[in-house]
Order: structure tokens, then sequence, then C-alpha cells
């Protein structure tokens, strides 16, 4: 993992760069403390309650990967929300045919490459900080007492930062504790070695947890968890993360499915939703801007709710060139989306639980009507209008309850799968049981109804009804299910480059992914119709 010789400049300026370089920038409230603006280790270290609020700093870093330019882009390129406008890489991201991600310092919208980098590794950092002093001998609490919290924390925030980095970069650091940066070589790891070490230490997290008793109160802003729910927590992020890992449908298929019932089953029976305090520290720009903040931000795409339009207006968009296709009304009956009544008068069906319809797209016609939706989101609109005070969910009993029903997908257990499912498509939706529905195959297009386009399979109902219950959550989950059941519209990047500004530092060549005929492009799903075919979209 971590090769054992004398570490040379530009390897230990990249790693030191990890910890140093939001120094000064709009992360640097992270301490519950006084901001100590990235000091010195003895001195971030010098007492006990400096460690454990370190380590309890570590969530806001991790929790930095929900704000502004590091989720945006990932919800409009899983074609999951829509939205043109050049904020944080969406515009790029979401442009039909695909383009190239662009790694390059001087991009106007680096930010949104690189933020997750510096990000996962200021919270590790701190973590790797908070295990070398207990290793060290400081007790923290009385006789040591709370040691063992620290640690299984600090494991927890390990495993959640390189989870993220594994789902998001094609390759990365393994940076733990045992790392010696006066001595040792980090060495670059495929996304797969850096994927298995998370899970790893997401188990040691769990593992600690349940043999230790404590109490956790604002370690997740707003929330008091005993070692219990820390240890559900790392249980459902090595669910989340075993799966979302996969980079196409053959890699999900290959996840140990048995593996994630068994951590599901362990896991959280209460979603994990920190507060916001005000837009500081606790704060989640994706839903902010993809809730219909000012109804001037994103709108639903019609590749991720058209499977449910019983009529051929869905249909009919796909099979227009897509350089014109335009805004248009569905048929649809899911409750969450609209109650199908026009109560007010507005000539609009009223909103469902979750979502509605809305007027006239708000994008510039120029940057392609393609964009354009008149349906919106607006599930955690309390949040993004109430002054970012609200709970904000990043880990949802949902996503364990679609987790267990795929992996009963992938076993053939048709009817246990959509036994679970039906919580949501029947319950919340309206829709008919879904028990005794064909399973069909990872490939059909995501939708809850036998329609023009939608085969209504449980796998089509499974794809829809969790991103209906998933969106703007844990940051980048569309994303990572939409890439690993191979729906991806062809072109897009299935992974980012190390950014820019770090290959840069390693004195490595630049390089990137995505765009038609680029590396590690998505090939688009040929039995699905998200994938950008030209002017003619085949059924």
């Amino acid at each position: 993992m971590i090769s054992k010789r004398k570490l040379n400049r530009p390897f230990a300026v990249a790693v030191m760069a990890v910890a140093l370089v939001f120094s000064g920038c709009q992360d640097e409230s992270f301490l519950d403390t006084t901001n100590l603006n990235q000091p010195d280790e003895s001195r971030a270290l010098a007492s006990p309650s400096d460690v454990e609020s370190l380590v309890k700093g570590a969530a806001v870093s991790y929790f930095a990967a929900h704000d502004y330019g590091g989720y945006e882009h990932l919800l409009v390129s899983s074609d999951v929300m829509t939205c043109s406008w050049g904020n944080a890489l969406m515009k790029e991201s979401s442009s039909e045919p695909r383009v190239a991600l662009p790694n390059t310092t001087s991009h106007s919208y680096a930010y949104a490459i690189e933020n997750n980098w510096y990000r996962m590794y200021r919270a590790i950092s701190s973590a790797n900080d908070g295990l070398r002093a207990i290793e060290g001998g400081m007790q923290i609490g009385e006789n040591g007492a709370d040691n063992e919290r620290v640690k299984a924390f600090a494991k927890l925030i390990q495993g959640m930062g390189h989870g993220l980095l594994a789902c998001f970069y094609d390759k990365a650091f393994i940076f733990d504790e045992t790392v010696d940066l006066n001595t040792d070589v980090l060495e670059l790891k495929p996304y797969s070695e850096v994927m298995a070490v998370a899970i790893a230490q997401l188990e040691e997290a769990a593992s600690i947890a349940t043999a230790n008793s404590f109490t956790m109160d604002g370690w997740w802003n707003g929330l008091t968890h005993t070692n219990e729910d820390l240890a559900k927590i790392a249980h459902s992020f090595a669910a989340r993360y075993l799966a979302q890992g996969a980079r196409n449908a053959t890699e999900r298929a290959a996840v140990d499915w048995s593996k994630v019932i068994t951590h599901v089953s362990n896991g959280i029976t209460e979603s994990l939703s920190p507060h916001g305090d005000g837009y500081n520290n606790w704060i989640h720009s994706g839903q902010e801007f993809h809730n219909d903040r000012g109804r001037s931000w994103a709108r639903m795409d019609y590749k991720f709710i058209g499977g449910a339009d019983a009529s051929d207006g869905y249909k009919d968009w796909l099979a227009t060139d897509v350089q014109s296709r335009t805004e248009f009304f569905m048929d649809i009956s899911d409750k969450r989306v609209t109650t199908g009544e026009d109560a007010d008068g507005d000539g609009l069906d009223d909103e469902g639980l979750y979502a509605g319809p809305r007027g006239p797209s708000p994008f510039r016609a120029n940057r392609g009507t393609y964009h354009f939706s008149r349906y919106s989101f607006h599930r955690y609109a309390d949040f993004a209008g109430g002054g970012y005070v609200a709970p904000i969910p990043i880990l949802t009993v949902a996503e364990m309850d679609f987790l267990h029903a795929e992996a009963l997908l992938h076993q053939g257990k048709g009817d246990e799968a959509a036994a679970i499912m039906d919580k949501y498509h029947a319950d919340l939706g309206g829709y008919p049981s879904s028990v005794g529905t064909a399973v069909g195959s990872i490939s059909d297009v995501m939708g809850p109804i036998d329609g023009p386009v939608s085969p209504g399979s449980l796998w089509s109902i499974l794809k829809y009804n969790k991103m209906m219950e998933i969106a703007l959550t844990g940051a980048g989950v569309e994303f990572y299910d939409v890439r690993g059941w191979g729906d991806l519209t062809a072109g897009t990047a299935i992974h980012h480059p190390v950014p820019a500004k770090e290959l840069g530092v390693l004195q490595q060549e630049l390089y990137t992914f995505g765009g038609a005929g680029g590396t590690d492009a998505a090939p688009g799903n040929p039995a699905a119709p998200r994938a950008y075919h030209g002017p003619k979209v085949p059924r």
C-alpha cells in the first residue's frame, strides 16, 4: 500500500498540500473551538480537547463534499437534474453531445474537479492526527476514557473520505495514520484498491464502536449518537460504497451483494441528517441550488422521470433531434410528483410530495433547449429557502432499503425485492404493488409503469424509485448509481482525473476523461434511450 522509502520532494509537497491547501479558504472555521488556521501539528494537538476537536471537526471537512463545487455537476451529468447555468461545471457536464472534463488549473470551474480531493484529504488528515496522538500516549477523557470514541469516529471519517475519493476519482492516495510523511512515499492507487481500504476502515470503525460504550453530542451538527449509532452509520456507508464504486453494469453485478445485505442489516434505522447552521459550516449547496431555489435553478431531467410518462410525450421527445428537444408536460400519476388535479386553478397539476410542474424553464435557449423541463424538485426546499438550518439528509433509510432490494434482484429474488420497494412505489407513489412483476434486466429504462418507454420491470421500478428517494442526499449518490447501472449518457466521464493542480505538484502529465471517443467515457446503454445516438433514438 505504502512504499517504505525516503520521500522525494515532489511527493512530499503533494502530500503536504493535501493537509494545507485550504488554509485561509472557505473551510477555515472547521473546528468548534477557535479557528487555528491550520497550525503546526504540535500546536494543534497540544491538549486532549484539541485532539478531540480536531477529529470532531473532520466531519465538517467530509461534509464539504456536499457543498458548492463538488456535487452539482454530478446531479446534471447523471441526468437526474438538468441545468444549463455554468456554475460548478454544470453546463459543460450536461452538454450533449458530452465533452471531456476540463482538467486544467486555468479553467473557471476547475474547483469542481479539485475540491473533493482536498476536502477529503483534509478530513482524513485530521482523523490521522488524532489517531497518532492517541497512539503516542494522549489520554482523552479521564484516564483515556474517551479514547475509543475518538478512534471510532476517526476510522469512520477515514473510511468515508477514502470511499468518496474512490467513487469520484480514477485513482488516489491511500493515507492513514501509519504513514510517516518524512520517510514514506505515497503512490497513487487505482480506485478499487482505495475502495478496499475504505471498506476495511469503515468495518474497523463499526468494530470499535460495537465494543465500547459512549455518547457523541453534536459530532454531527444537531444530533446525538451512541456508539451503537456510530456502528450503524459505518455499516451503512460500507454498504453504499460497496455498490457505488462500480464503474459499469458488469462491475455492479460483481459486487458482493451478500456482504451489502449484511452491512444494510447492521446499518442505520434512522436517516443521518445533520442540521444546517445558518450557512456557516453545515451547508449543502446541492440542495440549495437544486430545490427550485427562487424557481431559477435546476429542474428534474426528463431522462429521470420520463419513464413515468403514460403518454407518448417522452417517447416523442427522445425521437427528436437532441438540439431540437424542448420542454413539455407529461401524463404522470406518481403522487410524489403531482396530485393529478388542479385545485388552485393555475392550469398546472398540483404539486406532489416531492416535486411538481412549473412554469417555463429559466435557462438560456442558446445553451440548448434540451436542458428545459417543466418539473422541479422541492422536497428539501425548507432547507434551501429557510435560512439553511433544517436537517440535511446525507445517508437515508430509503437508500439502504434500495440497496437491499437491488441485492435481492441480483440474487433473483424478485418478490422479496418488490416487497421492500412497495413502501415507496405503492405507498408513496400511489402505484399498484410491484409484487409479481417480472424482474427484467439491469439495462431496463428506469420507470414505474409498463409504458411507451419503460417496460415497468422490477429493475425499472427500482431505478426510478431509488432516484426519487435519494435525490439531493449523499454527495454524488445519484451519479454513482446511474453509472453502475450502465445508464450514463454516452460520452459522460465515468470518473474524474487527479486534479491538474495536484498533477502539477507531482510533475505528472495532465489527463482527463469523457467526451465522444474519449478515455473512460460511458458507452451509453444501447437498450435505454438515455444515450445520445444522433438525430433519431431507436427504442
